[in-house]
This record gives C-alpha cells, structure tokens and sequence, in this order.
C-alpha cells in the first residue's frame, strides 16, 4: 500500500481563475523517493504546498491526498497542524520563510520537538545539538539563539533538516534542500536524507534543478511542465530512454553544461 497517494490534484490561482496545477495523481511508497524536476514555474513546489496545505490566500485546491489512507484535504486546520512535523515534514527552499522573525530559531526548533515528543528539555537540547553537528552546524547554542536574519539561508536550510533528522517523519518533502550550500555541506546533507529514508522507512519528496542528485537519490520521477506532469518512471528508464521531448530538453542541457565545466577544467564527463 502506498504511504502517499495523490489523486487529480488541482490547484487554482482564484484572482485569474487560472489553472497553476492540472489534475495531477502520483503516489509514493514507504522507503522511497520520488523526484520532481522541471524548470521554475512547472508546479513542482506548488505541487508541496499543496500536500502540505500551506497555500496562501487566493489559492485553492481540490483532489485527494491521502497518507496512510486518510484525506488531508478533509482535515481542519488544526487537525492538520497535528500533521506537520512527526508525518508531514517540509524543507522550504526559502528557509526565512519557516521562522518567525521575532524569535530566536531555537524556540521555533523546541516547540516544534515538545509538540511531537515527549522527550524531556536536556534530552530534547541534546538531540538537536547532535542533530545540528550531523548537518555541520557549527556552535549549536550559539545559533540557536540567534534571530532568523543573523543566519545565511544555508544555515536557516540546514536547521531545516536537522529538524526533520529528528522528527523521523513519515513523509519528508525536500524543496531544493541543497540550493543555499557549499559542496561539502550538500554531500552531507544528501548523505542524511539517504540515511533517513534507509533507516527510518520514511517517504520522500525531492524537489532539485540537479539532475546529478536526482539520479543518485531518486527512485521515481516526475517531469513537470506548465503545471502537467509530461513523464514519469524509473529514474534510470527516464534518463537512459526519455519519452518526452521536455525531459530530453532537461537531460541534454544538463549533459551539455556538464561538458562545457570538463572542458573548463580537464577530465572525463559524468554523463
């Protein structure tokens, strides 16, 4: 059975009564991860908010979206909230976004930790001290009582999923989780999602303009277009065979920019 099933997902934009998604289904198994790719504004992220139930004003939704058979789109508000976090985990491309600017990050990162444990407060401050040094975050007290402003978007990312590293979610949705670090900081955190949806069983969602990581950590894929979903299929059937003359655009330019960096700096080409 499916850990995540979405049926004839819609999602309108209500001022222009224009189409943002176009009846999507997909679903997504315990233990694996399901990429989305396309180029910006395809609908990936909007796609995750819709999940997530996080659109603003202005924007509705219609369809089914069940976990573990249950539709969240049923769901009130509050029964929702009970959602994100333990079942429901989101990396926001935009990490400002998940903070209140008003508060150190540390009381965002304990109230949501006290809201899905019950762990007592040393144990809770060392499991997030831990939970920071494994996504290299250095002087965890430090930035934890640090304002969202004082920290680069990398670090806001990082805290991010050192969150959901904890959580243990059974749902993680990543939105370009690497996009804001430096190279070492990427390999790490790549390195903990896999070893959280090994470990844990959890489901994941991975938004990325790489294709690179794509194929090292995807099992499916979702190529998006214009709010459609234009190809699907086994990670490596897509890239070795795509059906699509999109998804042939994205490989190619991929493969292309790859050569150019070779060239740049000598050596073979990771296809």
């Amino acid at each position: 059975m499916s850990l995540l099933i979405v049926e004839t997902l819609q999602v309108i934009d209500n001022q222009t009564n224009t189409p943002i998604i176009h009846n999507s289904s997909f679903q997504v198994n315990e233990g694996e991860c399901l990429a989305l790719v396309g180029e910006s504004g395809s609908g990936k992220s909007m796609t995750c908010k819709s999940i997530m139930r996080l659109h603003k004003k202005g924007i509705s939704q219609s369809g089914r979206v069940l976990l573990k058979g249950e539709d969240l789109l049923q769901l009130s508000e509050k029964q929702m909230r009970s959602k994100r976090g333990k079942e429901l985990c989101m990396v926001m491309q935009n990490g400002m976004s998940a903070f209140n600017p008003s508060n150190p990050v540390g009381r965002h990162l304990v109230a949501t930790l006290k809201q899905h444990t019950d762990w007592s407060y040393q144990h809770l401050e060392s499991k997030l001290i831990d939970g920071m040094k494994r996504v290299r975050l250095q002087n965890p007290i430090d930035v934890m009582n640090k304002y969202p402003h004082e920290l680069s978007g990398g670090m806001l990312q990082r805290l991010m999923i050192a969150l959901a590293l904890l959580l243990e979610p059974d749902v993680l949705i990543a939105d370009e989780p690497t996009t804001a670090l430096d190279t070492i900081s990427q390999f790490d955190v790549i390195e903990q999602l896999m070893n959280l949806r090994e470990n844990i069983g959890s489901a994941m969602i991975f938004i990325s303009h790489d294709l690179g990581i794509v194929k090292k950590l995807a099992d499916q894929i979702l190529v998006m277009k214009d709010g459609d979903i234009v190809e699907r299929g086994a990670v490596q059937d897509v890239f070795l065979q795509p059906q699509h003359s999109y998804t042939e655009y994205l490989i190619s330019t991929k493969r292309t920019l790859s050569e150019h960096f070779q060239k740049m700096v000598g050596g073979a080409v990771d296809a």
